[in-house]
C-alpha cells in the first residue's frame, strides 16, 4: 500500500517538496480515529478533505493514551496519500505534551510537516501503523494548523 517503488520515488519526491514548500497556529482541521485499547497493531486510516490547495500548514501527529503511558514514546509509521495517489511516508515518535485536567489520559504529539502545502483539492488518506504492538492507546490522528 505505502511502498516506495522505483517509479514511485519521483512522485514521492514531488509530494515531499510540495509539502515542504508550499496551515502560525490557526486551526484548519483535525482528523482522529479510535484505536483498539487492548492491543493495537494494525494500520488505521483517516480521511481529510482538503478544500484549499494554496494554504500553507503545519501537520502534527497526535495520540491520546492512558496516563500510565506518559513516560513512554510511541513509534508510528505514517503515510499521507494525496487524491492523485502520490504519497509521503515516514516514521514519527510521539512524546507526552500535556496532561488533561481529568488525569485519565495524556496527549502525545509530534510535529510531522512544517510549512507544507496540500496542493490537491480532495480527500487525503492518512494511514497510521504502530511500529510495535501497543496497548492503552485511545485514539490517533492529526492536527492541521495554518502556518501563516
Amino acid at each position: 500500500m505505502c511502498r516506495v517503488g522505483r517509479a514511485g520515488r519521483v512522485a514521492l519526491v514531488a509530494l515531499w517538496l510540495s509539502l515542504m514548500v508550499g496551515c502560525s497556529e490557526k486551526p484548519v482541521g483535525a482528523v482522529v480515529t479510535d484505536t483498539p485499547r487492548r492491543e493495537w497493531m494494525s494500520p488505521v486510516t483517516i480521511t481529510y478533505t482538503n478544500t484549499d490547495s494554496l494554504a500553507v500548514c503545519n501537520l502534527a501527529i497526535v495520540a491520546r493514551v492512558e496516563s500510565g503511558l506518559v513516560e513512554k514514546a510511541l513509534g508510528l509509521q505514517v503515510c499521507l496519500t494525496a487524491p492523485s495517489g502520490r504519497y509521503f511516508q515516514s516514521e514519527v515518535v510521539l512524546r507526552a505534551e500535556r496532561r488533561h485536567s481529568g488525569g485519565s489520559f495524556t496527549e502525545l504529539r509530534s510535529g510531522w510537516i512544517e510549512k507544507g502545502q496540500l496542493t490537491e483539492v480532495g480527500d487525503y488518506i492518512l494511514t497510521l501503523t504502530p511500529v510495535d504492538t501497543l496497548s492503552g492507546v485511545w485514539s490517533v490522528g492529526a492536527d492541521i494548523v495554518d502556518a501563516h
